[in-house]
């Protein structure tokens, strides 16, 4: 059993686009206490998470591009880089990442970037389109909509 069981196992959920290279959306985690001199805990605590090695929005971006530069022709889901286990899928023109620490279990990895990869299926898949259709204009079909007939004159009483 590893020793440093922690809820920190994600370090980063990436959506990066393959096709112009930006970044669809970018989820950087770190441990909400870091552990530093004035903490109980000993700064060389092997269960202490690690702080999060990507700071500035600088270095996000610089990992990011070298991350989808080594991934872009990979065959496999599972790559080691910079020291951390990457695990990622590819959906169309869209790059689903989920960055984990070097002694991560990939099985867990791997099974995130799948349950993102469903939820968002199902989310985009019953999303209404942004605007409806333009109506043709002059209407094609009918041309002229027939004018109710005019209801027959009362009959006399007699």
């Amino acid at each position: 059993m590893p020793t440093n069981l922690t809820l920190f196992s994600i370090h980063a959920i990436l959506l990066l686009s393959t096709d112009d290279r930006t970044r669809i959306l970018a989820k950087y985690y770190s441990p909400p206490h870091s552990t530093t001199t004035s903490s109980p805990q000993p700064p060389n605590n092997p269960l202490a998470p690690p702080p999060n090695p990507y700071p500035t929005v600088k270095a996000q971006k610089a990992f990011e591009k070298g991350l989808l530069d080594k991934t872009n022709k990979s065959t496999s889901d599972v790559i080691l880089y910079d020291g951390k286990i990457v695990v990622f899928k590819m959906e169309s023109d869209v790059m689903l990442y989920v960055v984990g620490g070097g002694d991560e279990n990939e099985v867990l990895l791997y099974s995130v970037v799948l349950a993102l990869r469903d939820a968002l299926g199902i989310l985009l898949k019953y999303l209404p389109p942004p605007f409806p259709p333009p109506l043709p204009f002059p209407p094609s079909f009918p041309p002229f909509l027939p004018s109710p007939s005019p209801s027959p004159p009362p009959l006399p009483c007699s």
